[in-house]
């Protein structure tokens, strides 16, 4: 019997098997069947080995790999900045070498002819007041005066016209300007415009600045813009589109700034306008509706949808809010379930707060374990809820105070001690995994001795900046709507039988008797609790990569809509619109 594999040739091997393979094939012992049916000869070591769809096997890639980068670190690359080419006999390549005679040039305390990239290798002194050599400016003249001089032997046609400053024929409609006929063609009056703006720029601007303050100006500027407002709409669109082509980095931020600027010099405005949002009900739709385009989430709520669930109580707790309707909440907030019928129930803003993006069983049982533990509710505890959070440090929450502004007045020493002690609304007690931080029991007050109390990462995000008395009110009300009390338990050990009276049991409908040999319980039944389904939360990295898809597609879809022409004029067609009707109104 003779060894399985293939030789160099791809004949049988020659040798006798040790085992399977001979000594020579010993490493064919590693492969699996699968990796042994890819083997064939490596067409560089020659060996028979597993090379999958490669010519060569994994050592001999390696070993090329590595020989080409000590190849690659050998070369030395051109001292151009980006250049990736090697250098030449100097330090630049061979397309770079025009650098080294600027600097040979500035070395000898000369500049070079503004053609040098053209060839010109002329070095002149700096009190030479021309950028071009004697030379060149001699040839530039000559080109010029020849090519000016042909003007009048032009054969034109009619309707035709040749221009004074390039000398080229065009139809007589580049020659028409804001006053009539011209003897520059369109292009050359265009780079005329161009080189007139570089000309003291200030001077043209306060010319132009004193004319725009004249009032027949102003007028006669504000009489073309109403007769042709869908033309300015349109100046504006293909303003933003260019922005946005060019840098949609840039112009999304000089837009948030510009929109701070304004925020910051009318705050009351800011507030007015945030007040009549809030209150009504069809702006409310209309910021879900947008929050959840900017989210990249559906939005299948119609608007009787979304009126008859806000108007209905809130979810978690049952009120309505003073100004008549509540908000929507998500009940999984971390997945791209968006605000379809089955994701969504009214939720007051206290309760939407308190939960964040938590899921509603965790948010239940946390305010259910709360409200138990400060013996306000008769309930069971649910410390699996909360999670252990490690890094909490003094300097974070004195940089804290300061950005905030809010005083503190807390040694290190008091600082460590207190958050030694149990959260001082679920009674978390710190360990190896976790650290509690610390809570500002009136929130309007700073960190000060008397103020703050030992409070886990979980509490002190679920309270906020609220009252003390408010959250813990909210949190029994909570409990009241969507918990049923625990049972009230009794144990009794009996050995042999137990018999219980009928009537004790049912007087006592919470009544649980547990014995050694059997269990009698005796319960009222449950009314129907609300549904809760657990979320699903996302981890750190989940939600960061989530944010950055997020942004990236709504990048996309702005360089999109400006881009498309039919949109451009359609929205200009609105602007128009609603500025006619505007004008009707104030009219």
């Amino acid at each position: 019997m003779s060894c399985p594999a293939k030789d160099r040739n791809y004949a049988s091997c020659r040798f006798s098997p040790q085992d399977t393979y001979c000594k020579h094939h010993t490493y064919l012992n590693d492969y699996t069947d699968e990796m042994f049916k890819k083997t064939s000869v490596c067409s560089s070591c020659k060996l028979w080995k597993f090379t999958g769809s490669y010519a060569t096997c994994e050592e001999c890639r390696e070993r090329a790999e590595k020989v080409r980068k000590e190849i690659k670190d050998t070369i030395v690359l051109c001292a151009k900045d980006g250049c990736k080419f090697k250098k030449s006999e100097n330090k630049y390549c061979g397309k770079h070498q025009t650098i080294l005679f600027v600097e040979d040039t500035e070395s000898l305390g000369m500049k070079t002819c503004k053609n040098y990239i053209r060839g010109c290798r002329s070095q002149l002194s700096h009190s030479y007041k021309f950028t071009r050599c004697e030379e060149c400016l001699k040839q530039e003249r000559e080109k010029d005066h020849k090519r000016r001089g042909t003007i009048s032997t032009i054969e034109v046609k009619l309707k035709e016209k040749a221009c004074s400053t390039c000398c080229k024929v065009f139809s007589m409609e580049s020659f028409q300007g804001l006053h009539g006929e011209t003897k520059t063609c369109l292009c050359c009056r265009e780079a005329n415009k161009r080189a007139d703006e570089k000309r003291d720029v200030e001077h043209v601007r306060e010319l132009a600045r004193k004319n725009e303050k004249k009032p027949e100006r102003r007028a006669a500027k504000f009489a073309w813009k109403e007769a042709n407002y869908e033309k300015v709409a349109m100046y504006w669109i293909d303003a933003r589109k260019r922005l946005i082509e060019n840098d949609l980095e840039g112009y999304l931020k000089k837009n948030a700034e510009t929109m701070k600027k304004w925020r910051d010099a009318n705050p009351e405005k800011v507030q007015e306008i945030n007040i009549t949002k809030i209150n009504n009900i069809d702006s409310q739709y209309s910021v879900y509706k947008t929050s959840a385009i900017s989210k990249q989430l559906d939005f299948e709520l119609t608007k009787g949808d979304f009126v008859e669930m806000v108007e209905s109580p809130c979810y978690y707790c049952g009120i309505i809010q003073e100004k008549g309707f509540n908000g929507v909440d998500r009940l999984d907030s971390d997945s791209d379930k968006g605000y379809i019928m089955s994701n969504c129930v009214s939720c007051c803003q206290f309760c939407n707060m308190m939960k964040g993006c938590l899921g509603p069983t965790i948010f239940i049982n946390r305010v259910e374990h709360i409200s138990t533990h400060l013996k306000l509710f008769q309930g069971n505890l649910h410390s699996e809820d909360f999670k252990d959070i490690a890094n909490v440090n003094y300097s974070d929450y004195t940089l804290r105070a300061n950005r905030k502004e809010l005083e503190f007045d807390l040694s290190k020493s008091f600082f460590n001690e207190k958050i030694k002690e149990p959260c001082y609304l679920c009674g978390k007690q710190i360990s190896t995994t976790h650290k509690n931080g610390l809570d500002r029991f009136d929130s309007d007050i700073g960190y000060i001795e008397n103020n703050v109390n030992s409070c886990c990462g979980n509490c002190n995000m679920m309270k906020r900046d609220y009252k003390y008395d408010n959250f813990v009110n909210k949190c029994k009300l909570i409990c009241e709507k969507n918990v049923k009390p625990a049972p009230i338990k009794i144990k009794a050990k009996i050995i042999f039988k137990i018999k219980v009276n009928e009537t004790q049991i049912n007087s006592e409908p919470n009544l649980v008797v547990e014995v050694k040999s059997e269990k009698i319980v005796k319960e009222k039944d449950q009314q129907e609790k609300t549904q809760i389904v657990r979320g699903n939360k996302l981890s750190q990295d989940e939600k960061r990569e989530k944010e950055r898809l997020k942004k990236q597609k709504q990048r996309e879809v702005l360089r999109e809509k400006y881009g498309d022409e039919e949109f451009r004029k359609m929205r200009a067609e609105e602007i128009a619109r609603t500025r006619q009707k505007k004008k009707l109104i104030e009219e």
